[in-house]
């Protein structure tokens, strides 16, 4: 039985998200190759440092997730001022259990998110040029403030619409929309911030050593 349904999840995998990855890595490595062609300076590790970056950014988007889980379950509730007076429908224990298992599983996504972004920054450090050629490491930022931005305007726009409804009783979907802005808006802040860090920097990037021997053919050529 549980080779049946490890066969059926990595099934799934293959089925759905197989073709999701292919489209998300082939695009910005078709922009990278294409702006590394006009370069006289052309790296070579583009391929790799994409399909890094892209693990990388599933990684912190599950990370993400794990969050959001956790905020809108602690949310819950919050805005329910006659929730103490109602009785639960599953009783007290019953709902602190089903909560501790929320927060659970959002731990779980969490550390898997973060593991996996570690184990990736230090292939990125130590097996590639990205300090040398940080283009990918730019237009994967880019594309996770996209993501983002996305979720909060989205969030915002239901917020806005659930504002001009009339009697709303349940403020259930305040709490969510709380939740998700508690964790995307500061997501969107930081990576609007590292978007405008990593932009300073230029295609590539020269080692000292590069530098000096610039500096010293300029040299020779003027003598």
């Amino acid at each position: 039985m549980g080779a049946l349904i490890g066969s059926a999840i990595v099934g799934y995998i293959l089925l759905f998200f197989v073709p999701v990855v292919a489209i998300c890595l082939a695009y910005p490595y078709l922009g990278l190759r294409l702006r590394d062609s006009r370069e006289e300076v052309r790296d070579n590790e583009i391929g790799a440092k994409a399909a890094y970056y892209l693990l990388l950014s599933a990684a912190i988007l599950m990370v993400l997730l794990g969050l959001t889980v956790s905020a809108c379950d602690v949310m819950e509730g919050t805005f329910q001022k006659e929730k103490e007076k109602q009785a639960p429908v599953f009783g007290k224990e019953q709902d602190k259990e089903i909560k501790e298992r929320i927060q659970r599983v959002a731990l779980s996504i969490i550390t898997s998110g973060v593991l996996i972004s570690l184990v990736i920054i230090i292939l990125l450090k130590f097996t590639t040029n990205d300090a040398r050629f940080p283009s990918a490491k730019r237009i994967f930022v880019g594309g996770r403030m996209a993501v983002a931005g996305m979720v909060c305007m989205i969030t915002v726009t239901t917020l806005i619409a659930l504002l001009f409804q009339k009697d709303i009783k349940d403020n259930t979907p305040y709490e969510v929309i709380t939740g998700v802005l508690m964790v995307w808006a500061p997501a969107l802040a930081i990576h609007i911030v590292l978007m405008k860090v990593y932009s300073s920097a230029g295609y590539h990037v020269a080692s000292e050593s590069g530098r000096r021997i610039s500096r010293r053919a300029i040299e020779e050529d003027d003598e």
